[in-house]
Parts: C-alpha cells; sequence; structure tokens
C-alpha cells in the first residue's frame, strides 16, 4: 500500500488526465454494456447510449485530428 502512495504524487499532469480519462471510458461502457439479465427496455436503453456514445466520439473526431495536425506543424 505503501508503494502506490509513493507512487501517486511522482505521476506527470499527462499521466493523470490519462488515468481520468480511462476512468471516464471504463465507466461509459461499463453503463452502455448489454448483460444477460437484463431486461429488454434496459438493453434498448443501453444500445441507444452505445450510440450516443459513438455519434459524440464521431463528432469531436475531425477536432481533435485538426489539433493532431496543428500539433505535427507546430513541432515541424
Amino acid at each position: 500500500m505503501k508503494k502506490e502512495q509513493t507512487e501517486a504524487p511522482n505521476k506527470s499532469a499527462g499521466g493523470k488526465a490519462a488515468d481520468k480519462i480511462k476512468g471516464a471510458y471504463n465507466w461509459w461502457d461499463n453503463l452502455a454494456t448489454l448483460n444477460a439479465e437484463d431486461p429488454l427496455w434496459l438493453g434498448v436503453l443501453k444500445i441507444g447510449v452505445r450510440a450516443v456514445g459513438i455519434i459524440v466520439l464521431l463528432a469531436i473526431s475531425p477536432f481533435a485530428l485538426l489539433a493532431i495536425v496543428i500539433g505535427f506543424f507546430a513541432a515541424l
């Protein structure tokens, strides 16, 4: 336990952000995962949640691609 406590303050801002993003993705993925015991209405709702997630990612992707291109040209 002490090893984890000593490693946490040494994380960079990028590492902390990556952990936060992973946590958010895992939360979203668990929310939208279909389970065998889910009733039909919940299955439909989870498929809708998954579709909304895909639409949001598709909407954000051009901006992310633009940021990558700008970053690439800035590095040249």
